[in-house]
């Protein structure tokens, strides 16, 4: 039995110092950041690659965190003095499985609203367009598309990146494992592909619901608490609106802990199910890192028997997902083409590299400016309740304390391999976590309340409802502008490309994330073709103008759209013309697409 101090003031004190926590980690991370842009190196200023989330942390976090700063004392503050108002509030709120349905349905309507109002129905990130790519090769029936027979000479010009060449050349598909882009083909089967991870997502938060009532089967509050601090996070929301696999990754690693939590036969039959499924939705290692503690805990436990057979279940599992570009290689060839990237494993391909050539220990540098995004885009009474229930840790149940090492385990081998994400909303590394987290919370608030037995505890509960719903209120609009601003130049210059009435585009990749405008449909059906002006020969530009409408797009063009050159001023003309007079000394008309 906890201890319950009978006086409020212990209560008020253990509420202030946790709101004074909350703070001061706000303040710590917007001080890193402000010492990012005084000390920080040329490359975040220009935008290059490695540096993108140290750049986005600078130009789009620092503003929230300057607001949470602010703003959480004050807004604390109020809704703590004025418990009527607070309580108010609370009472119009509804609660239990009406609640939850509520939130879920409002997660789902702005999602849905933003994948058009926000990401303009454009995947940015590579990641998200080879599953796309991949899952209309998927509604054909296939895994791999074959390239049509006049443009084969040009593939690797055509191919945009991770996705790899197969067959001699004659056939290609995403480099990455199929999962992820089988859930989209699924939704598209039906005419809901561009939504498809609003449903998972809606799902993901089901399912939080459902593990946490099973965690905690004596507080009928807890589950409607865990979806309100999973929804309210800008990065769950706005993550749930773009094809990412990191939503059916958590959607996967929550269904993992329900099924396993359960502990009997069937539990554990569907578990490993689930947990194949799981590492093969877009790279392998995500739910190994995530599942690792508590297959350790079966052995602590001398559970031998059941420890050997998911020892034995995901050896078997790794082997069919790190051999799955040879199952799919068209026959009889199944070697790549030569020169032609291989398949991409994510860490795994990096652990190899690490152990033969070593690694570059400058980046790693670019994890704190990390753990700050992902911090600035948890809800405010997220990250109270999680400090609180690692206030508690040292007696926590023993799920309790795994969930907390399985962040651990699958936070650390990035620190070490992939210290840098690229492009994301938030910290998109950790998005199997916001379960985790949101378990930690709700332990966190059950341990306070079971120490705290007083009045104080409604004021407490209201004033995390407020500060809750006003960050929601400042966060929704401020990172939907935020990330349309960022995503439109990119969408804009796409949409431009593909209006172009000719047959091919070949495409400078002397812009910002040009390379990333490198697009084609799986079976070169669609016009124009996009092709790197990079990867074409001479003899192969001649002969793409041969009888076809070839026009070049450079920086000139696309800079009208917001995009950056990687060259300004004089090297830029010097390079758009140089490019152009390639051009014309192939034999391509010159085409006006001003």
């Amino acid at each position: 039995m906890v201890g319950r101090p009978r006086r409020d003031g212990d209560a008020h004190a253990s509420a202030g110092g946790l709101f004074f926590a909350g703070w001061a980690l706000a303040l710590g991370f917007l001080v890193l950041g402000l010492g990012l842009v005084v000390a920080a190196p040329e490359a975040i200023l220009t935008r290059e690659h490695k540096q993108l989330p140290a750049f986005m942390f600078l130009t789009q976090d620092l503003i929230w965190l300057a607001v949470v700063v602010f703003f959480l004392p004050i807004v604390g503050a109020l809704a703590w003095r004025q418990p009527a108002a607070s309580l108010w509030l609370m009472a119009r709120l509804p609660d239990g499985g009406r609640a939850i349905a509520v939130q879920v349905l409002l997660l789902m309507a702005f999602a849905i609203a933003a994948v058009g109002l926000v990401f303009h129905h454009y995947p940015l990130a590579m990641d998200e367009y080879i599953d796309r790519f991949m899952a209309r090769i998927m509604l054909e029936g296939r895994f791999t598309a074959e390239i049509a027979a006049p443009w084969r000479d040009f593939a690797e010009a055509l191919r945009p990146t991770f996705v790899h060449l197969l067959g001699g050349g004659t056939h290609w598909a995403a480099g990455s494992l199929p999962g992820n882009a089988a859930l989209i083909a699924l939704f598209s089967a039906v005419g809901l592909g561009p939504w498809s991870h609003v449903f998972l997502a809606a799902g993901a938060a089901l399912v939080l619901a459902m593990l946490v009532r099973r965690i905690f089967p004596a507080s009928p509050w807890a589950p409607c608490l865990a979806v309100f601090l999973l929804v309210s996070c800008a990065q769950f929301f706005l993550t749930a609106a773009t094809p990412y696999s990191m939503t059916s990754r958590l959607l996967f690693a929550l269904l993992w802990l329900w099924l396993f939590t359960r502990d009997d036969a069937w539990g554990h039959g569907l578990a490993a199910l689930v947990g194949f499924a799981a590492m093969g939705l877009h790279q392998v290692h995500v739910h190994l890192f995530f599942i690792t503690p508590f297959i350790l805990h079966l052995a602590f436990q001398r559970r031998f028997v059941l420890f050997a057979a998911y020892a034995l279940w995901y050896l078997a599992a790794l082997a069919i997902w790190l051999h799955w570009p040879g199952f799919i290689a068209p026959a009889p060839s199944t070697e790549l083409v030569p020169g032609s990237p291989p398949p991409s494993l994510g860490l795994v391909e990096r652990i190899e590299l690490m152990l033969s050539n070593g690694r570059d220990w400058s980046e790693l540098w670019l994890f704190p400016a990390q753990i700050g995004r992902f911090f600035a885009w948890l809800s405010p009474p997220l990250v109270l309740l999680a400090l609180l229930g690692l206030r508690y840790l040292g007696d926590a149940p023993p799920l309790i304390k795994l969930l907390c090492w399985s962040m651990l385990t699958t936070l650390l081998p990035y620190l070490l391999l992939q210290p840098t994400q690229g492009h994301g909303w938030g910290y998109r590394y950790a998005h199997p976590l916001l379960g985790n987290l949101a378990v930690l919370a709700v332990y966190g608030w059950y341990r306070f309340r079971e120490e705290f037995e007083s009045a104080v505890l409604d004021r407490a509960r209201a004033t995390l409802a407020v500060v809750g719903i006003a960050g929601l209120v400042v966060a929704l609009p401020l990172r939907g502008m935020q990330a349309e601003r960022f995503v439109a130049p990119f969408a804009r210059a796409m949409a431009y490309i593909e209006a172009l009435d000719v047959d091919a585009v070949v495409l400078a990749e002397d812009v910002w994330y040009g390379r990333d405008l490198r697009r084609n449909d799986p079976w070169l059906k669609d016009a124009p073709k996009v092709l790197s002006a990079d990867l074409l020969s001479a003899a192969q530009l001649r002969d793409l103008c041969r009888g076809r409408r070839v026009v070049a797009v450079d920086s000139e063009q696309l800079r009208h759209f917001g995009i950056v050159p990687l060259v300004a001023g004089e090297d830029a003309d010097i390079l758009g013309r140089w490019h152009r007079a390639r051009m014309r000394t192939a034999g391509c008309q010159p085409i006006d697409t001003r």
